[in-house]
């Protein structure tokens, strides 16, 4: 499974507060929670591919810029079935 993983959580929280936003007036603004905003900007959670694509629109930033699709998850999945097939 393909992650849309943040490349710089310090780059996306700067800009963030760059364009005027508070993660909480973001998170209204495309309609998610203040937490998961937080989540991302830690890099605790990895923001959907849509929620990736909102965050660019709203913040008139460059998905590469600030992104990047990440497959280590399928990497994962596959070992996983691998060991349970095993």
């Amino acid at each position: 499974m393909l992650e849309v993983r943040v490349k710089d959580t310090q780059k996306l929280t700067e800009v963030i507060i760059k364009s005027g936003y508070t993660k909480r007036s973001l998170a209204r603004a495309i309609n998610v929670s203040n937490s998961f905003i937080s989540q991302i900007t830690t890099g605790r959670k990895n923001p959907s591919p849509k929620v990736a694509k909102k965050l660019c629109d709203e913040l008139h930033i460059n998905f590469d810029d600030y992104f990047v699709i990440d497959n280590r998850g399928a990497e994962n999945d596959k070992t996983e079935r691998t060991c349970v097939i095993c």
